[in-house]
């Protein structure tokens, strides 16, 4: 995915700042991050999990340790690539 892909992606959203994160790029709106896009897909994270309604849509939810949280960690809903 590159910058121009993910500018029309989220253009419906209003205007989104596309930024290099990592090994991707970090997608913001009004100065908030809200996704990220790596070579593998998009990244969002995900307050309450409900993995049945997830799954239903072909959207894998990936539990990520996050030492500040309980102990099941972030959980981040990740869109395959291949789906674009």
């Amino acid at each position: 995915m590159d910058r121009d892909f993910l500018i029309d992606l989220f253009s419906d959203f209003g205007p989104v700042t596309i930024r290099p994160m990592f090994s991707g790029f970090g997608i913001s709106t009004d100065g908030i991050n809200f996704a990220m896009a790596l070579r593998a897909g998009l990244y969002f994270p995900r307050r309450r999990p409900d993995h049945s309604a997830i799954r239903s849509r072909g959207i894998e939810a990936v539990s990520v340790p996050d030492p500040g949280q309980d102990r099941h960690g972030q959980v981040i809903l990740a869109i395959a690539s291949e789906a674009f």
